[in-house]
């Protein structure tokens, strides 16, 4: 099965791109780039995601490769203060709406 929180990862960096990248404006009529301070991660944020992507894979509902993607974008084990800088916008989007379908 192919993993699905990537594509639709891909879907979102296909949107962002073709709304000019991280430079251009959203549909709210802000800079696509001030999503990244809109969507800080709490500590609280942080340990309710990981809970919910480890609940996930133990009932099912998301795959192996699919609980490894989202701990890894969340920052493993340790919680830095926020997303890992290597977290895309587009992925950023695709866990926080996946918890919001989890949770």
């Amino acid at each position: 099965m192919p993993n699905r929180i990537l594509a639709v990862a891909a879907k979102n960096q296909s949107v962002i791109d073709g709304l000019g990248g991280e430079t251009g404006i959203g549909l709210t009529g802000k800079p696509i780039a001030a999503l990244h301070e809109d969507m800080k991660l709490s500590l609280v944020e942080f340990v309710s995601f990981q809970n919910a992507q480890a609940h996930a894979f133990a009932s099912g509902r998301i795959t192996q490769e699919e609980s490894t993607t989202v701990y890894r974008a969340l920052g493993g084990e340790g919680f830095g203060g926020d997303w890992p800088k290597a977290t895309s916008l587009a992925m950023k989007i695709t866990i926080t709406t996946l918890m919001g379908q989890l949770i």
